[in-house]
């Protein structure tokens, strides 16, 4: 259990856990919790994450095969999670995935749970693994059955005003299903990035911070870290208001999970009955198509944004 107002993640996809040592002790000295990606270690190099800093657990998974004692091709893939040790109620659920790790952050009947992902690079040999990521996110959240979820980490997707990338409008698609926010691009400037490529000079904002309706509410602000050299991407920190946590136990006004008909269990009779009410009720609806064909995620139209009228319907 912990005892605090404030909790602070630090996300950073570190490009070689080695190289980057001291700027993630200093993400340690301010955070409350770290999740990195491309930590680059192999299986039998796991254990020195608990050196990284003695305030600090930590527990990761490798993305390179040591199974036959010799590593080929260039380091990659890796995630670790950090957690201060004064976090009494933090325990890892084990994911068994090298592009996913899931914390479970306890105070009693308050929950909140954190997911750290790193997501394939956004080129089109890629979409199909992209896919089944996005829909292994929406089963995990599915499972984790809370109304706290937040998901840290790089997506691999540029959602950057002004520029074009695949993976955006997968990425805008999962949060419509799904109900998230992209808290970092709510709480932060336009212009902002969390990667630079020193050969193309150009940046990217390809890290985010995804959450549910409850965790966005939390969340007090968003920075990203541009004085950090250690690799191209720079870390993002994230201050959740822990105080306004409700207890699962009694609370009445939390969302609720999305409900999944059995559809298995239904007969023809019952689903032609659906269809049937469905077409009935949904032809009284007059859609804003110029709403419901926009696939831009950076869209600032306010029409798009909120709804500041109600829909109308035909009597």
């Amino acid at each position: 259990m912990f005892n605090q107002t404030t909790l602070r993640i630090s996300s950073f996809n570190c490009k070689n856990i080695k190289t980057s040592q001291v700027e993630i002790q200093q993400l340690c000295d301010t955070s409350d919790l770290v999740f990195l990606q491309e930590t680059w270690l192999a299986s039998h190099e796991l254990a020195s994450l608990s050196n990284l800093d003695e305030r600090f657990y930590a527990k990761g998974v490798t993305a390179m095969d040591s199974s036959e004692g010799v590593l080929r091709g260039r380091p990659h893939g890796g995630l670790a999670i950090l957690w201060r040790k004064s976090l009494r109620g933090c325990s890892i659920l084990d994911m068994y995935d090298s592009r996913l790790m899931c914390i479970e952050v306890n105070n009693g009947e308050k929950l909140i749970k954190l997911v750290n992902v790193y997501l394939p690079v956004d080129h089109y040999e890629n979409l199909d693994m992209y896919r089944y990521y996005l829909s292994k996110i929406t089963s995990l959240v599915d499972e984790l059955q809370s109304p706290y979820i937040g998901i840290f980490g790089d997506f691999n997707t540029n959602i950057r005003s002004g520029t074009k990338s695949l993976f955006s409008k997968e990425l805008n698609k999962l949060c419509v299903d799904e109900n998230f926010i992209i808290t970092d691009l709510a709480f932060c400037d336009e212009s902002s990035f969390t990667f630079f490529s020193a050969a193309h000079s150009t940046v990217s904002w390809l890290d985010h911070f995804l959450s549910t309706v409850n965790t966005h509410g939390l969340v007090t602000d968003v920075t990203i870290l541009y004085d950090y050299m250690s690799s191209d991407h720079f870390p993002m920190c994230v201050d959740l208001n822990v105080s306004k946590l409700t207890n699962l136990a009694d609370s009445s006004n939390i969302a609720q999970t999305i409900s999944r008909v059995p559809w298995q269990d239904l007969s023809n009779d019952d689903i032609h009955k659906f269809k049937a009410m469905s077409e009935k009720n949904l032809s009284k609806v007059k859609l804003d198509h110029s709403l419901l064909l926009c696939d831009n995620v950076n869209c600032n139209d306010i029409s798009h944004i909120g709804i500041t009228q109600p829909l109308e319907t035909n009597p």
